[in-house]
């Protein structure tokens, strides 16, 4: 779940909290980081991809972002059976039914499907030329 006050995201099972007071030393010595594959490295910015975790009762994949040493963004995107497993069956439809269903989960752990906090912003978002949707929570004052 996303904590409304601070913009925090606990993992549970991996006993993480994922802030903008995480800093990648931090992320890479937790047993989570020691599983996680870079997605994109180019320095100052490193990406890195979790496997599937559950969040307030929905399984979400988990991208985190750093900028130099601390994490400013994270990204989520749910699993569903119902929804695409893979490009092969990619389709505009189900990634707006990603997002809704997004939203919803959004509206029963926050009370809204999105916003401007005083720690930074989560918003659910469909990207057409990735073809893909999201929920963004990105913190406007990293710590460090």
């Amino acid at each position: 779940m996303i904590d409304p006050h601070t913009g925090a995201i606990e993992i549970a099972t991996e006993r993480l909290l994922l802030s903008a007071s995480l800093s990648r030393a931090e992320f890479l010595a937790a047993p989570l980081g020691a599983h996680a594959k870079v997605s994109v490295r180019n320095e100052p910015y490193c990406s890195f991809v979790l496997g599937p975790h559950e969040l307030a009762g929905q399984l979400f994949s988990v991208v985190l972002y750093f900028h130099g040493a601390q994490l400013w963004q994270v990204e989520l995107s749910a699993h569903d059976g119902g929804l695409r497993a893979s490009w092969d069956d990619w389709s505009e439809a189900q990634e707006l039914a990603r997002k809704r269903l997004h939203e919803a989960w959004l509206k029963r752990t926050l009370g809204r499907a999105g916003g401007t906090y005083s720690w930074g912003m989560v918003e659910s978002v469909y990207d057409p030329k990735g073809g893909a949707s999201s929920i963004i929570v990105r913190y406007a004052n990293p710590v460090g």
